[in-house]
């Protein structure tokens, strides 16, 4: 079996594949893209917190990142705006699948217009508590 991080990413990887299919979404979401690859996504799994709840069961709260890249106009942040809403509702229920505890708890917009197009990134951070046997995080 994979490790639970693993197959989170994958599944929400898929839904959003499905979901905005104009947008290349890769593994390695961190890796820097020039202009003519946008737009491009990634997901990832920057930090998981772990507790244990007893012998035999452990609670981990896995952060989510999901990060999009777009080059745009005057209107790029009002675009990713949308593009947000979009990735909300296809992320959260993913999450519902195996998790009791989850949100999303932060988006943020960065841009960049130091080049000749310019270039906008949307964050989500979202947050998903699963139960695991302690030990085993698969």
């Amino acid at each position: 079996m994979s490790h639970v991080r693993t197959e989170l990413r994958a599944s929400v990887r898929a839904a959003l594949e499905a979901a905005i299919p104009d947008v290349t979404w890769q593994k390695a979401h961190w890796q820097v893209a020039g202009s003519g690859q946008l737009p491009l996504g990634g997901v990832g799994t920057p930090r998981t917190r772990n507790q244990m709840i007893d012998l035999s069961t452990s609670e981990r709260a896995v952060d989510l990142l999901v990060v999009l890249k777009r080059e745009g106009g005057a209107d790029l942040e009002d675009d990713l705006d949308a593009e947000s809403v979009v990735i909300e509702r296809t992320v959260l229920p993913v999450l519902e699948t195996v998790s009791y505890d989850f949100d999303l708890v932060e988006t943020q917009f960065d841009g960049d217009a130091s080049g000749e197009i310019s270039v906008g990134t949307l964050s989500m951070l979202f947050r998903a508590v699963l139960q695991t046997e302690t030990g085993n995080p698969d």
